[in-house]
Formats: C-alpha cells, sequence, structure tokens
C-alpha cells in the first residue's frame, strides 16, 4: 500500500509576485501512482497483455521496417507494460513512434488490428499506446509507465552507426568543415554533430574524362539541447540519442580525382533518384559539376 509522504518534508514552499508556488516531487508521484492504482482495465490491454510475436504482420518506424529481431523484445516488453496503466494526459509530445500491423491465428488474417507506440525523450518511461480492436474504426489511446518498453522504443530509433575508419580519417577534414558551417547558419538548437554513417558504394565507383569518381554514403547526426525548440520541418526526425536526422539534406560524399588533385563534395541524396544502373555515372558527374557544397580546403 502506498504511503502518504509527510508535506512538512516533501515539499518546499515559495512566493513570487503573490503567486505561491509549492515544489513536492514525492506528493506528486503520490498522486500519479495513485491514479494510476485506480484506472480501470481495459479490454484492449488485457489483448496486449497477451499478445505474441507470432501475431505481427508487420512492424514499422519511421525509417523503414523493424529488423526481425526487434520485435520478440519489444512485444515482451509490451506484454509487461499492459499492466501500468497511467492518465493519457501526462504525455505533451511523441517524437518515436513504432506501428503495428497485427493478425490473428497461425496464417495471420489481417482483420484491421493495428497498434502504435509512442514516446519521447523528455519523459523517460511513459509509452503511449493507441490500438484499433478487430474490425473496428475506433482508435483506443492508452498511456503505459514502464522503463523496459520505453528503452525497446528508443534502442530502435538508435540504431548502429556504419562507418568505414579509413574513410573517416581520410575525410574527417572536409566533413568537420561541412557540418561546422551547417550549425553555424542553422535556425535549430544544434549542439555538434556526430557522423553516423560513411560507406563506401563500389557499384557507383568509375572513371570518365580522365576523372576518378568514388562515391560514399553519408549522414551526419547533430545533438541538440532542447528537443521542444526544434523548429520542425522537411522531413526532420530524432533519434534515440536525440540527435536531429536530416538536417542538412545530405546523402553522398563523392570524391574526384584527376592530374589537378582530388575535390570533394557533399550531395543531395535524391541526386540518383530514378536513375538506372547504367545511367548512375552519367548522373553523378553532371550533378557534381553544378550541385552540392565543395569543400573549401583548410585555408577556406
Amino acid at each position: 500500500m502506498l504511503e502518504f509522504p509527510d508535506p512538512e518534508t516533501a515539499a518546499r514552499f515559495s512566493c513570487d509576485d503573490g503567486l505561491l508556488y509549492v515544489e513536492a516531487p514525492a506528493l506528486w508521484d503520490y498522486i500519479l501512482n495513485t491514479a494510476r492504482l485506480r484506472l480501470p482495465e481495459h479490454p484492449a490491454l488485457e489483448r496486449l497483455a497477451v499478445l505474441t510475436t507470432e501475431e505481427v504482420i508487420h512492424a514499422s518506424w519511421h525509417n523503414g521496417n523493424l529488423w526481425p529481431e526487434e520485435i520478440p523484445p519489444l512485444i515482451e516488453a509490451l506484454n509487461a507494460a499492459a499492466s501500468r496503466r497511467v492518465p493519457s494526459e501526462r504525455l505533451s509530445w511523441t517524437c518515436w513512434t513504432v506501428s503495428l500491423t497485427l493478425g490473428m491465428g497461425a496464417q495471420q488474417i489481417y482483420v484491421g488490428e493495428t497498434l502504435e507506440l509512442s514516446a519521447d525523450p523528455l519523459q523517460e518511461g511513459l509509452v503511449e499506446l493507441r490500438h484499433r480492436e478487430r474490425g473496428s474504426s475506433n482508435l483506443v489511446r492508452f498511456a503505459v509507465e514502464d522503463r523496459a518498453l520505453w528503452e525497446q522504443l528508443r534502442t530502435v530509433y538508435n540504431r548502429p552507426h556504419e562507418l568505414d575508419a579509413e574513410a573517416l580519417t581520410r575525410f574527417g577534414g572536409p566533413i568537420e568543415r561541412f557540418c561546422t558551417e551547417v550549425i553555424e547558419h542553422s535556425e535549430q538548437p544544434l549542439t555538434g554533430y556526430e557522423v553516423v554513417r560513411l560507406s563506401p558504394i563500389p557499384v557507383l565507383s568509375f572513371e570518365q574524362e580522365g576523372a576518378s569518381y568514388e562515391v560514399f554514403r553519408f549522414e551526419a547526426a547533430y545533438p541538440v539541447e532542447d528537443p521542444l525548440a526544434v523548429h520542425w520541418q522537411g522531413g526532420l526526425w530524432l533519434d534515440g540519442a536525440v540527435r536531429l536526422r536530416q538536417v542538412d539534406g545530405t546523402g553522398f560524399l563523392v570524391s574526384c580525382r584527376t592530374v589537378k588533385g582530388e575535390e570533394i563534395r557533399l550531395m543531395a541524396d535524391d541526386i540518383l533518384n530514378g536513375a538506372q544502373l547504367h545511367e548512375r555515372p552519367g548522373r553523378i558527374a553532371a550533378a557534381f559539376a553544378r550541385e552540392g557544397w565543395v569543400d573549401p580546403g583548410e585555408d577556406g
């Protein structure tokens, strides 16, 4: 049984401009936990408490599908969290969402049942559930408090880096100059940068008119101090390490070597959209000549 905290030791009082402020975290926790204990059970939560991995037809997040190995621990955490319901009003916003399409039976027959799980970095342990029951158009919204489930969502949004150590050493200078320039000119609350993807694409390396081209997948992530201060626009999203993604609009790092030396450009991730494999060298060479960020060199 929860014990009511002593107000004399659990609360601090202050006064400002005639207003009385009370700071009482222990008392607040008592109220929230009591509210959670009194919340009635719901058939939807009973359903989620026994949901199995085999019933998941499809699972996705912001950047595509979940890996097969990510689904079992997510469902296991969900089963345990279904009994930890809290008032939905405690959730102010969400930025990490996983969507599940659920089936029925061994054949995973789709019957219209879906589930979305959402969380954010500012409210650790809180997860919002939006469940559409079988054959229903109604969306039931709940909130649960469970650190393990919250961590599962955060982990999905914190995929391992794809870094080629040799390329990172080779292009470290240009990348630093580019990312520093992005931070200096950005209106977002960026506090730095981290390279999360730099990997060669051998199939796109080619020679043309005396020039040798190398193409690398490139992405930088930018940590933010206050997610609530982010100006959400375009395809921006926040990863599990509280870094802003898709800030600079780049997707490729291209190196071009000629007899005059090496030139490096960081280019948009859409330069190859719609191009067939045999068209890609020409598309890259043409884009390199007119687009992208050009490294000014150490002397700028």
